[in-house]
């Protein structure tokens, strides 16, 4: 499994080249070539919390995906980030 951190992104893939697979996955996504269920949500016993999974897959591109995140918004009184993601990609 390779980890790519975000300095790795910022290092090798452009904004433009970002740009171009955004519009390339609304065009997929509009012609009915990608799988998006819906999300499972999660939301935490105390409600300061919500846990996310959201899975996708384009045959197109013999590729699935899955983010996985959390939300907590009263983090931002703790000086912490808000919403924490990580994002698995796999060719199939």
């Amino acid at each position: 499994m390779l980890n790519i951190s975000e300095k790795d992104i910022k290092e090798y893939y452009s904004m433009e080249e970002c740009m171009k697979a955004v519009q390339d996955a609304f065009r997929l996504f509009s012609q009915g070539k990608v799988e998006v269920p819906l999300r499972t949500q999660i939301k935490n016993e105390e409600g300061t919390g919500t846990y996310l999974c959201m899975p996708a897959y384009c045959q197109e591109y013999d590729a699935s995906c899955v983010k996985v995140l959390n939300m907590f918004p009263g983090n931002v009184e703790k000086g912490l980030p808000t919403i924490n993601a990580q994002i698995l990609v796999t060719k199939t």
